[in-house]
């Protein structure tokens, strides 16, 4: 049976129920909505306030747990620059960049208000000398700290006969089992036991 133009004419009127449904809605959803954007608009004025501020910008970069690299290496790593907004430094970012760092093993930055920055590093150990076509500084995790510098009394043996690899570039650790094995007994050797 079709229905005639009159009968798809006709809506059926909204229940009042459905009114109430809507109003109740409205009021709980406008007062959220308001302070959502009062809260945004709060956000961004204060987040503006703290990085213009020139109360919250670095003035004093604090390096410890440095003994063979310089200070100021590890700061050129964490690219933290004197008068950036410190609530802009990302901590743990900065703490990964200085990792990169051959002969870092390790990187804590941490803030303190309103315009100090400390940066403590664990240094990578130099255990061992490995000659390749030049004679290079190893730690206990074979880990190339980078070229032996002369008149630096060597710690740990001197290995030779190692597979040489792609690259000589610190932070390059090595992979030879006959490397790790002149270390291994080379620990046993040298400890008091």
């Amino acid at each position: 049976m079709k229905r005639s133009a009159k009968t798809k004419s006709r809506r059926k009127p909204i229940s009042r129920r459905k009114i109430r449904t809507v109003k109740r809605t409205v009021r709980i959803l406008c007062p959220l909505i308001v302070l959502g954007v009062i809260g945004v608009i709060f956000y961004l004025d204060l987040r503006g306030y703290l990085t213009g501020s020139e109360r919250y910008r670095v003035e004093h970069i604090e390096v410890t747990g440095t003994n063979r690299t310089s200070e100021d290496r590890i700061i050129e790593y964490s690219r933290i620059r004197r008068e950036n907004p410190i609530f802009s430094i990302g901590l743990r970012e900065s703490a990964e960049r200085i990792m990169e760092h051959p002969r870092v093993r390790d990187a804590a930055v941490a803030v303190t208000l309103p315009n100090r920055v400390s940066i403590h590093v664990v240094e990578r150990e130099p255990v061992a000398l490995v000659v390749f076509n030049k004679v290079y500084e190893l730690d206990a995790e074979r880990v190339i700290l980078g070229e032996y510098k002369k008149g630096l009394s060597p710690k740990g043996p001197i290995i030779s006969g190692v597979k040489k690899p792609d690259s000589l570039q610190g932070g390059v650790r090595l992979r030879d089992d006959g490397l790790k094995e002149a270390l291994d007994m080379w620990r046993v050797f040298s400890s008091d036991a």
